[in-house]
């Protein structure tokens, strides 16, 4: 399994970054830019000293690293687990002040994915393989939420969605493992 990394940043001029790696080592600021939508939480971002701290936690992240996550992404459903299908996006974004506070507001309280602003914000995507399967490389050490939207449908066929997400701490030139369910890390045995 080798997808390659994608990463998304949204720069002071509103424009979204959605650039593919190409190298495997890893994601770092870019300079070009896509047009894009931007969204926040309530459609807003953060200002001032939020801003300013959000942009200075999030400078570390912009250049390349040597760790790597593996995991897979399985939402726990009653007593079992759904395991990704084929091709679902997961998302791997810095663990910063701003980034906690949306995840507590969006993913905890309603769970969806939290809202890209126009901040300064970076952002990594891949999908997952038949398995559930996903792949980050060329990470810098720090931490990090990786998230991910899974479907499926209940007893009655009526369909249901939720975030699976998971915090991770990363090293540098770490190998993680781990599998993304509900807000808490797992790692797999005999890492």
């Amino acid at each position: 399994m080798r997808q390659k990394n994608r990463c998304w940043s949204v720069t002071q001029a509103g424009l979204l970054l959605l650039l593919p790696v190409l190298a495997a080592s890893g994601c770092g600021w870019f300079a070009a830019g896509v047009a894009g939508t931007i969204y926040g939480s309530e459609d807003h971002g953060p200002e001032g000293a939020d801003l300013a701290l959000l942009r200075e936690q999030s400078a570390a992240y912009a250049k390349p690293g040597t760790a790597v996550i593996r995991g897979q992404i399985r939402f726990p459903v009653g007593q079992g687990k759904i395991v990704a299908p084929p091709d679902a996006p997961v998302f791997l974004t810095p663990s910063t002040t701003w980034m906690q506070g949306e995840v507590k507001a969006q993913v905890v309280a309603k769970n969806r994915l939290p809202n890209r602003v126009d901040t300064g914000e970076i952002w990594w995507a891949t999908h997952t393989d038949d398995g559930g399967r996903f792949e980050f490389i060329g990470l810098p050490a720090g931490e990090y939420f990786v998230m991910s939207s899974v479907a499926w449908l209940n007893t009655l066929g009526d369909a249901q969605t939720g975030i699976a997400w998971a915090p991770l701490g990363l090293t540098a030139g770490q190998q993680a493992r781990i599998i993304v369910g509900r807000g808490v890390e797992t790692p797999v045995p005999g890492q």
